[in-house]
């Protein structure tokens, strides 16, 4: 199993950074779009495009969950900070 520490190393912020996509999620978007490249080079277009649409479909969920994630954090840390 691929954590956050092994794919980016000493590269990984030390601090701070807690939005990171999740990485079984991004491996499954991996598996999506290299199936759709093989369904077209097949010559099954109807297919690569279903599985298009099913990537678009769990990037944008994805991306919405991290933006969420992103806004509830600085919310948070805005509370913490008005405490003060």
């Amino acid at each position: 199993m691929r954590t956050l520490a092994s794919e980016f190393g000493e590269m990984l912020p030390k601090t701070g950074v807690y939005s990171l996509p999740d990485f079984k999620i991004l491996a499954f978007l991996k598996i999506l779009a290299d199936y759709s490249k093989r369904l077209a080079s097949e010559g099954n277009y109807k297919q690569a495009a279903g599985v298009d649409m099913k990537f678009k479909q769990i990037s944008k969920i994805e991306f919405n969950r991290q933006i969420r994630k992103m806004e509830n954090r600085q919310n948070t840390e805005l509370l913490r900070i008005e405490e003060i």
